[in-house]
């Protein structure tokens, strides 16, 4: 069997090239912790007061283990710079040591308190492992002039927050005055379907290349 070498070529590149968009499918989230209510509602009128003096936020564990991906949070301006910094840790002493924290977070164009609004992402970029059974705390540090609200959720979870008021130690509480935000993390990688179809062209040609060369032979 001989197959035409500029014809092969072509079929053999165009598989290599669909192959190696497999390699780089689609970046799919899981959801592993959220206290938003359904369609990611909260209550945009209340939240934990945030500024340069007070700093809160709340422990949480994660449903299944993995990288990070992203957080999201509801969060509003109250007055001065319009912007958010969140930190991550694995462990409360390390609230409000922000050199500390497994990553940092910043939100901007924050919609005023008591305006109904989509939640904020940030992506990650670090990708700490979260891992179940870990407790994780999630809070916000301001230096400046920010002040802000860490919008409460309106879907009945309740947990343990975490405050640190005129620039105190971080106390404890727990009850349903619970802020709302979200962790996801990478879900497994699964090829997109247009990537699939490539590839699936690709072979149907280079299979249709072999059998002509084939049925040319042995006529």
């Amino acid at each position: 069997m001989m197959i035409h070498p500029k014809r092969f070529g072509a079929a053999l590149a165009l598989t290599a090239g669909a192959f190696l968009c497999a390699l780089h499918p689609a970046h799919a989230q899981t959801t592993v912790f959220s206290s938003f209510g359904p369609g990611n509602t909260f209550n945009a009128g209340a939240g934990f007061y945030e500024s340069v003096n007070d700093s809160q936020g709340a422990e949480f564990t994660v449903s299944t283990s993995g990288q990070l991906a992203s957080v999201t949070v509801a969060v509003s301006n109250i007055s001065g710079t319009n912007g958010a910094h969140f930190y991550l840790t694995d462990s409360a002493a390390n609230l409000g040591n922000t050199g500390a924290a497994l990553e940092s977070f910043t939100f901007t164009h924050l919609t005023p308190l008591g305006t109904s609004f989509t939640p904020l992402v940030s992506l990650s970029s670090q990708h700490p492992f979260l891992t179940t059974g870990q407790t994780y705390y999630l809070y916000e540090y301001e230096t400046g002039d920010s002040v802000n609200a860490f919008d409460l959720n309106t879907a009945g979870v309740s947990g343990t927050s975490w405050s640190s008021i005129d620039g105190g130690a971080y106390t404890s509480g727990t009850g349903s005055d619970f802020p709302a935000f979200s962790v996801q993390i990478a879900a497994a990688a699964v090829p997109e379907p247009s990537t699939l179809a490539v590839l699936a062209v690709a072979g149907l040609g280079l299979g249709l290349l072999m059998f002509k060369s084939r049925t040319r032979k042995t006529a």
